[in-house]
């Protein structure tokens, strides 16, 4: 109803998306196997059986869908429904991938011919897309080569021809080094990013590997924003070359990089040691021209703390219980003298005994001191 006039074969490849065609047994094992308490255990074994149904009757229904359809143009099929959804997101480029295992499987289509169209698309697709688009390309050729190269080397498939394996590797490494060689930047940097992608399976010739890295040296040695991707993607490659990637050409031998390796390495320590010796030869003369002043400033110092540490020049410490008992106890006219124990400032009369006249009768009337003794009698302490 949405696109009444697509055929049967777009129609199948637009209802589904990737958790309809695949299901990541891997992870979900390594999900099991770390789960922390029994429930999780179970509910992720339990997703995992439904996932693994639900792919297998959608495989199923798809199965006998193709069953009826008659005839497919794939050039067109592959050029504006395939390649134009593996641009919009990771999961649609990875879903795309694996349409096309379910294509070549389901039908009668020779799959030498689905990827011969689809890499001669490869060179002016780099050209045409952006950088988030690049990433996703990168992820629908990782998926693609990496079922590519285990029909060449892992035997799965006796019917792949290596003359045809190796114009594929030819076709999609030209496409990529045609697009670093740009002098527009988000072409390089859009190759930069699909060659990061698919590292780990590709290239597989050393021929191939070593014209890309001499193609990848200029561009770290500008000063362009594509720099530090192309520094990143070098240390990739020669990893993956290390790692044993490189399967085909007139590669080195062992022996020969390992040695080429320990040379380096033994390089590298040499030039460390130079540097421990530089250094010590500064702090040398440091100590030459300045010792002999950081020593007289040493021992003043250490002067300074001898007489700080004479005993008689120490004072005496002197326990508060001791200053308790030694203080003199005053009587009540001193105490009042000092305007008591609480340092009333309202007055600094003595109080008067009562056998004895009060001397309030004798002051004038309503003077300050009469007031803040009457305060005083009446414990009003404002």
């Amino acid at each position: 109803q949405l696109y009444p006039e697509c055929k049967d074969i777009e129609k199948v490849f637009y209802l589904h998306s990737l958790s309809d065609m695949f299901c990541p047994e891997a992870m979900y094992k390594e999900e099991i196997a770390s789960s922390s308490t029994s429930y999780e255990t179970k509910s992720l074994e339990k997703e995992f059986e439904d996932r693994k149904e639900h792919v297998k009757a959608v495989r199923l229904e798809i199965r006998q869908k193709m069953s009826s359809i008659s005839r497919i143009d794939i050039h067109d099929f592959l050029g504006n429904h395939v390649l134009q959804r593996a641009l919009l997101t990771s999961s649609d480029a990875l879903y795309c991938s694996k349409f096309l295992q379910v294509l070549i499987e389901f039908t009668e289509l020779d799959k030498i011919e689905i990827y011969d169209i689809l890499f001669s698309f490869m060179r002016g697709l780099l050209f045409s897309i952006t950088e988030d688009e690049g990433n996703d390309l990168g992820l629908f050729l990782f998926d693609s080569w990496s079922i590519i190269s285990g029909w060449r080397f892992s035997g799965e498939t006796s019917n792949i021809d290596e003359s045809k394996y190796q114009k594929w590797h030819s076709e999609l490494a030209c496409s990529c080094v045609f697009a670093l060689l740009s002098s527009e930047e988000l072409i390089c940097r859009v190759a930069l990013k699909v060659l990061i992608r698919i590292v780990s399976v590709f290239p597989t010739n050393g021929h191939t590997g070593e014209a890309i890295l001499k193609k990848i040296e200029p561009i770290q040695k500008e000063d362009g924003n594509n720099k530090a991707l192309a520094n990143s993607y070098y240390g990739q490659l020669l990893k993956a070359r290390n790692d044993g990637v490189w399967k085909e050409g007139n590669l080195k031998s062992t022996e020969e990089r390992v040695k080429e390796e320990k040379a380096k390495q033994e390089e590298r320590l040499e030039k460390l040691r130079q540097q421990d010796e530089a250094l010590a030869k500064e702090v040398a003369n440091y100590d030459r021209q300045f010792g002999e002043n950081d020593r007289d400033r040493t021992s003043r110092r250490d002067g300074r703390d001898r007489r700080s540490n004479n005993v008689e020049a120490r004072a005496k410490f002197v326990p508060p219980e001791e200053k308790l008992l030694t203080k003199k106890t005053d009587d009540l006219d001193d105490r009042w003298q000092r305007r008591g124990p609480t340092g009333d400032k309202r007055s600094f009369t003595p109080p008067v005994s009562l056998g004895e006249d009060s001397t309030r009768n004798k002051r004038p009337r309503g003077s300050s001191s009469d007031r803040g003794y009457r305060d005083r009698e009446r414990r009003s302490f404002r």
